[in-house]
């Protein structure tokens, strides 16, 4: 019996650990209202575009739209120096979401209409640059910016789209939108909510119907694929979705190998109590009865399976939660939740009843065959091969043959020289230097120099793309990239 309830227990802790990993990643509701209609504008959108393309489009409710600055605030209050991202966000951004604030209050209309050194605070921000003071709504923190008035702060389960933890938010007024950087820059993102019934793709549509008319108005040149639309919940998981389905699945073999396995044993076991199956036959015991009673045993020995399974489970979870902090998406809300008990509670149903159909034909023979003792193996033919095991060997060899070879893969990965050295190299981002390719240039090169003179810096370089970068290395020839 110990054997079975073993088996038993690893094929369902398992399966309800990876059911928790893919429960808490993927399968778990946004903590917004409606998430499933919450869809994320993919692409970057210009000053324009935003202004005048991301309003009353047919199949969206509202469209909210928001652009991290460039350059962080510093805070310079208590002491303590601290930068934190900057987000300017438009009037519907909050009410999109359906998001309250945990303490005073976020952005209303005369906010936008006639701005003011006012903020929100993230949780974390709240957390970090205020020690968690319940009384800052309404006083002002010091930046090296100027000072902010505190309207409000945010719940700790708000997680902006694409986003971080440590914000600051304040409102994007038209005024920025017409400035030269975001009039010509796509770097404006933006995400809507779909009226009921209105698929993403329908939504699409209508966006770029949208978008082509306002830049053939002005001129401006359109991207292709910019104007995406995907469900909130798909942009944040990204491809972990299909990875995790997939190991979904190896972990449900496992569990199906654990039902051949244990039902082997089961049959083995009925088959070592075939003289006593048959004696209660002989008395009048019915098919029916004999095969309640070994239901009630199989349910007794799946609730003890399941209980060392959500030990498992709970084991897998914690060897998890670091790996998957620093590489899956929402990996705060891997936990053996509710959801995971029902799971291991259907898992254990359907355990019990492979395991018990696997046995069925031994608690259903013949009574005289079994009072005969040896008899049975002459008068059957002999005795016929046990499928079971075989069964469960070829299935262990199918989950275990992917397993080992991506396991070869990632060694071999481990090998390849990426061409590169990246130990002792830290990086500066220096953000936007909004002045002509000349100034740009020599900007950089005082940078540079001043970086080599730091000691302990053996060499600079600074690179382009995107956002201008500085790179102190403590080996390498220092050079500049256009750009």
């Amino acid at each position: 019996m110990a054997a079975i309830v073993l088996t038993l227990a690893l094929g369902i802790g398992t399966s309800v650990g990876m059911f928790s990993v893919l429960h808490g990643v993927v399968l778990r509701a946004l903590p917004y209202p409606d998430d499933d209609r919450l869809v994320l504008l993919r692409g970057g959108f210009t000053g324009t575009e935003a202004a005048e393309g991301l309003t009353e489009i047919p199949g969206f409710e509202a469209i909210a739209y928001y652009g991290a600055r460039e350059q962080p605030y510093t805070f310079a209050g208590a002491g303590v120096r601290r930068q934190a991202g900057v987000v300017r966000v438009s009037a519907v951004f909050f009410p999109l979401f359906a998001l309250p604030a945990a303490m005073g209050r976020t952005f209303v209309a005369g906010d936008f209409e006639q701005p003011r050194p006012a903020l929100v605070l993230s949780h974390a921000a709240w957390m970090q640059l205020t020690g968690g003071d319940p009384g800052i709504v309404g006083r002002a923190l010091e930046f090296d910016e100027g000072a902010f008035e505190v309207l409000g702060v945010l719940p700790a389960s708000f997680k902006e789209p694409a986003g971080g933890d440590l914000r600051l938010y304040v409102p994007f007024v038209e005024s920025d939108l017409l400035q030269t950087g975001y009039r010509v820059a796509r770097q404006i993102t933006a995400a809507g909510r779909l009226a009921p019934g209105v698929s993403p793709a329908q939504a699409r549509a209508a966006l770029a119907r949208r978008l082509d008319a306002v830049n053939a108005e002005h001129g401006t040149p359109d991207v292709a694929g910019h104007d995406a639309v995907v469900p909130l919940i798909d942009d944040l998981v990204g491809n972990a979705s299909a990875v995790l389905f997939s190991l979904f699945a190896v972990a449900l073999l496992v569990l199906l190998i654990a039902c051949s396995t244990a039902g082997s044993l089961v049959r083995n076991r009925f088959e070592q109590r075939a003289s006593e199956l048959a004696v209660r036959r002989a008395l009048g015991a019915g098919s029916a009865r004999i095969v309640k009673d070994a239901l009630c045993e199989l349910a007794l020995l799946g609730a003890a399976a399941a209980l060392g399974g959500v030990l498992v489970a709970q084991l897998i979870v914690l060897a998890l939660q670091p790996l998957a902090a620093a590489s899956l998406p929402r990996a705060d809300g891997i936990a053996v939740d509710a959801a995971a008990f029902i799971f291991a509670a259907g898992a254990t149903a359907v355990t019990v009843l492979l395991t018990g159909a696997a046995s069925l034909s031994t608690l259903l023979k013949d009574p005289g065959t079994r009072l005969r003792g040896g008899v049975p193996q002459l008068v059957e033919g002999g005795r016929r091969p046990a499928l079971l095991p075989v069964a469960a060997v070829g299935m262990a060899v199918v989950a275990l043959a992917p397993a080992l070879a991506l396991s070869a893969r990632l060694f071999r990965l481990r090998d390849v020289d990426p061409g590169i050295r990246t130990s002792n190299v830290v990086a500066l981002n220096l953000g936007s230097i909004r002045r002509p390719a000349v100034e740009a240039n020599q900007s950089l090169d005082r940078v540079l120099v001043a970086m080599r003179a730091i000691p302990g810096v053996a060499d600079a370089a600074a690179r382009g793309g995107g956002l201008p970068s500085a790179l102190g290395m403590a080996k390498g020839h220092a050079q500049r990239t256009p750009g």
